[in-house]
């Protein structure tokens, strides 16, 4: 268990805030911001992946090149009232078993869908989430990730 709330990461590669093999992570309000790994198609500010677990409750994710929130292979991430912003393929993004839960989350101006399922196994859901300008031109995330990259909140 690692504790990291509030706290503020730019610029990772494949993933900001990441909870592995049963590990876990206590994120809430923590910020993540221009991860990418092109040369493998990675770059999530929340990953949770072979059973990993996140408390990302007020997190905040954007501008990373794959998605603000994913959830592999039996990971699970709590976002209530997280917001994912101008990443590349989504805002939530679960496969594999993944869940999402994001009761009052706010998906905006993604350049892919807010929510996306990539398998029947995985789940993303909550109360009152609010999407708004999504699968928005791909030019409006790609321009801010280097810059996100470079700039903390």
């Amino acid at each position: 268990m690692i504790s990291c709330a509030g706290t503020t990461c730019s610029g990772a590669g494949d993933a900001a805030y990441f909870a592995f093999n049963g590990g876990r992570l206590y994120a809430r309000g923590a910020h993540a911001t221009g991860a990418r790994d092109p040369a493998n198609g990675l770059g999530s500010g929340f990953v949770a992946e072979y059973g990993g677990s996140i408390d990302a409750a007020g997190a905040d994710a954007r501008f990373n090149l794959l998605a603000g929130f994913t959830a592999l292979s039996n990971g699970a991430i709590r976002a209530h009232g997280a917001t994912a912003q101008h990443n590349g393929k989504a805002g939530f993004y679960a496969a594999s078993g993944g869940t999402i839960e994001a009761h009052d989350g706010i998906t905006r101006a993604n350049c892919g869908p807010g929510t996306m399922l990539r398998d029947a196994t995985a789940s993303i859901g909550g109360e009152r989430m609010a999407s708004s300008g999504n699968q928005a031109a791909a030019a409006t995330c790609l321009a801010g990730q280097a810059e996100g990259a470079r700039n903390a909140y």
